[in-house]
């Protein structure tokens, strides 16, 4: 039987392990993730003092030192480094209990650069009368996970960590894995009424699930405007792949590229499944998002109205039409699937109000998905072309 890990008093609340894409759609400046660094981090608090945390980082490049700048949610922050394949252990105590923002950069001299933010809860005293137990059931990638906690107090707060990238807040949780494999999966429980929390770690077997051999998917995301756009990637390429979406919000799609707008900001557990009958290919992906926008926080579209591109896809050129209600400063830049600006077709150009139709010539594009993003005043249009 598998051993309950030590207890220990960081607590973790609605966040995702993500990589964090900051872009600057309009003046081309991207911070992005490469594969070959990781700004991921572990805490775990002092069981002899629970104000002491400390945060692990492994450097994952073989060959470059990482550098690592912490800021750890209470206005310090400190720089550090840690060397090619090793981790590094960097101690903070904090003065009081409470929920920190924690954030670390990294970056190396290979201009690989990334960032990682997670919320931890510290407990510097408060009582650890209270304990946490889960069990689980398997029907090939579906889990059923059903959680107990002592005492059955009101109260209680749940964060699900399911081993692949996947999070839950719910007490009873299921969650689908998208492939063969054992998972560390973990429940914290915290008490906000009595202080007291409890963590839970046990491995689970997954079997029967995953994806035939001779295809895989993943997919990647950004937000643009309050809209996110998914990217597909398949393995091998094939125009006859079928998709289906699930957004975790209730609501799907059957396109390749879709767009989706969240009606909330929150953690989203995403997942696409292609198939192709003629090959026998089925794989399935899931990962959670972060949606950090909310909808009616944007501006109406009171200056920018009718915005029209044509056609799409398109081989050779594009038609932009739009109308203006009074006269504004415009600007307009196409960028590509990863937020990098391609070109600027307007830049801060004041246009009178009226109907207006802009041409732009496609040759120095290659073939792909591209974004007309159109900036009027503090308006924002997002639209999504495809070049042949």
């Amino acid at each position: 039987m598998p051993q309950k890990q030590k207890k220990i008093n960081v607590m973790k609340k609605n966040i995702y392990t993500i990589t964090i894409l900051v872009i600057s759609l309009f003046l081309g400046n991207r911070l992005f993730s490469q594969s070959n660094c990781n700004a991921m981090f572990v805490d775990s608090a002092h069981l002899s003092n629970g104000c002491v945390v400390d945060f692990y980082h492994t450097n994952s490049s073989s060959a470059f030192t990482s550098h690592l700048s912490y800021n750890f949610g209470d206005g310090t922050t400190v720089n550090t480094s840690t060397s090619p394949s090793n981790t590094s252990v960097t101690t903070h105590t904090y003065t009081s209990s409470g929920w920190y923002n924690v954030c670390l950069t990294v970056w190396d001299s290979s201009f690989c650069q990334n960032a990682y933010c997670d919320s931890i809860y510290v407990n510097c005293g408060g009582s650890q009368n209270c304990s946490v137990n889960w069990t689980h059931t398997t029907q090939n990638c579906n889990v059923s996970f059903v959680s107990t906690v002592n005492p059955a107090s009101s109260g209680w707060n749940y964060y699900w960590n399911f081993g692949d990238g996947g999070t839950s807040n719910q007490a009873n949780p299921s969650h689908t894995y998208s492939s063969n494999g054992t998972y560390n999966v973990c429940l914290t429980a915290w008490n906000n009424l009595t202080q007291c929390s409890d963590t839970l770690c046990l491995p689970i077997q997954i079997t029967n699930c995953g994806s035939s051999s001779n295809c895989q998917i993943m997919f990647t995301s950004f937000d643009s405007a309050c809209y996110t756009y998914f990217i597909p990637t398949a393995t091998p390429s094939n125009p006859n792949y079928n998709y289906q979406w699930s957004f975790g919000d209730g609501n799907s799609s059957t396109q390749q590229y879709p767009v989706h707008q969240y009606s909330t900001p929150g953690l989203y557990y995403t997942c696409v499944t292609i198939w192709d009958n003629s090959t026998s290919c089925q794989a399935t992906y899931c990962d959670t998002i972060s949606v950090n926008c909310v909808p009616n926080s944007i501006n109406e579209m009171n200056n920018l109205k009718d915005f029209k591109l044509y056609p799409n896809p398109a081989n050779d050129r594009i038609n932009l039409n739009f109308s203006l209600t009074q006269s504004e400063k415009v600007s307009i830049t196409i960028t590509d699937v990863s937020g990098r600006v391609i070109d600027i077709i307007l830049e801060n150009q004041y246009l009178s109000s009226g109907n207006r139709t802009i041409e732009y010539n496609l040759n120095k594009l290659n073939s792909g998905i591209y974004f007309v993003n159109t900036i009027v005043g503090s308006e924002i249009s997002v639209h999504k072309f495809i070049k042949h």
